[in-house]
């Protein structure tokens, strides 16, 4: 089920900012996108930048493997029979508690068009809900061409959160939403970057604190960047590049637990065959007014 925009309300966190809902972390390369003319994000992001502290202090970069994450497909997802038009290996799953489970994939429908499904259980996946869907928007009717959903559950504020690549009525990009009831209701999503090549996508929730790692979905530069949301998903911080623009990367990961964050991906070195997983992990900081998309007003 879907809710007209801003229906509900979330509790306020203290770092909550009204009129901030719901708001894209557009950088320079989306405004362009959406207004058709250049910003200046770098001399935008270097006047926000002097007010406001690093977001992440970053270790540097280890290959030496990647540390266990809760990652949603390791959870089991028990009777959960996919419908027929399901998109295969799309299914994710997220665990909110010892018995409640969170499942998202992609079906499509007789004409072709690409929706994203969620489901509920509450018995360690012994039975499941009927299947709802979260977002219907999809203009490419390419079935299955769609990398696999990213989902996360939080308990502690009982939101559901999705990440994916879409090619929406709006444009193609990575896109984000949320349930603040458990799944029963979603709210209409948010692009977080538009982009048309095709972006794989994770998420990770701790509270109020939610992090969203994805591919630059512009080609030929595919980097990983890193998404932050203070206040459970309402609002987006201006996003950060996390790896290294002279490497080939692809599959990202995050985990995040308090304010500590580890974002993983596979990558390889120019003349290296074979791909590596590499891990970079970080302390998110106590920022009071960090730097925000509605302050560069790319929205």
């Amino acid at each position: 089920m879907m809710l007209p925009p801003h229906s509900t309300r979330a509790p306020l966190p203290p770092l909550y900012q009204p009129g901030t809902g719901h708001r894209a972390p557009n950088t320079g390369l989306v405004a362009r996108r959406s207004r058709g003319r250049r910003i200046p994000g770098i001399a935008l992001f270097a006047v926000v930048a002097a007010c406001t502290s690093d977001p992440v202090n970053w270790t540097d970069p280890s290959s030496r493997g990647a540390i266990e994450s809760a990652s949603p497909t390791q959870h089991p997802a028990g009777t959960l029979q996919l419908p027929a038009n399901a998109c295969p290996n799309s299914l994710a799953i997220a665990r909110m508690s010892a018995t409640e489970l969170h499942a998202t994939w992609w079906q499509f429908d007789n004409f072709g068009k690409t929706h994203l499904a969620v489901a509920r259980s509450s018995d360690e996946g012994a039975s499941w809900s009927a299947p709802e869907l979260a977002d219907t928007r999809d203009r490419a009717r390419a079935r299955c061409s769609y990398p696999p959903p990213a989902v996360a559950a939080d308990s502690a504020t009982g939101y559901v959160h999705l990440a994916y690549f879409l090619q929406s009525r709006e444009g193609a990009g990575v896109w984000y939403t949320h349930s603040m009831d458990r799944g029963a209701n979603w709210h209409p999503a948010t692009a977080l970057i538009f982009g048309d090549a095709t972006a794989h996508s994770s998420i990770a929730a701790d509270g109020w604190l939610l992090a969203v790692v994805y591919q630059a979905p512009q080609a030929p530069s595919r980097q990983i960047w890193l998404t932050l949301s203070r206040d459970a998903g309402h609002s987006f911080e201006r996003p950060l590049m996390v790896t290294r623009e002279a490497l080939q990367v692809a599959e990202p990961g995050v985990s995040l637990e308090d304010r500590t964050i580890s974002v993983t991906w596979t990558e390889r070195s120019q003349g290296v065959l074979a791909d590596r997983i590499v891990t970079r992990e970080g302390v998110v900081s106590i920022d009071s007014k960090p730097a925000r998309s509605s302050q560069l007003g790319t929205h």
